[in-house]
């Protein structure tokens, strides 16, 4: 009986040697990913003011944004008048375009399609001023 409860012991031991470095191990090959997600960058979030002539010009609140394919810009705003505006991603190359009528304290999440310089604007048929949020990812 004592040599049994030995072997038990001594098994244990063993396992407890063997396994423990071998999780150990592999927490660390996941630390990286676990590094990876912490580097990265919060939502930027830029408020801009915005004023647009009516006749449906289009304004562009902000040129060279650098986004990746999956990312999202999330664009809410306020403006002293009831009109709807419209919001346009569009890729620098102008070969993407991601549109969207956004009314007063509305807002509005775009995936971004291709990884790319793109260029947010804003239109409307009437004169209006306001600001726009627009988050970055």
């Amino acid at each position: 009986m004592k040599k049994l409860l030995r072997s038990i012991l001594a098994l244990c031991l063993v396992m407890a040697f063997v396994l423990v470095p071998a999780m150990a191990a592999q927490k660390t090959n996941l630390s990286p990913e676990m590094e990876l997600q912490e580097d990265i960058q919060p939502r930027v979030v830029n408020t801009i003011p915005f004023s647009v002539a009516g006749d449906f010009e289009l304004y562009t609140v902000s040129e060279s944004n650098f986004l990746y394919a999956g990312d999202t810009v999330t664009v809410s705003g306020t403006w002293g008048d009831p009109y709807k505006i419209q919001v346009r991603l569009l890729k620098e190359d102008n070969s993407r375009a991601l549109t969207v009528n956004l009314g007063i304290y509305q807002y509005q999440t775009f995936t971004v399609p291709e990884t790319g310089a793109y260029v947010l604007q804003v239109a409307c048929n009437y004169d209006v001023s306001g600001t726009l949020s627009v988050s970055w990812w």
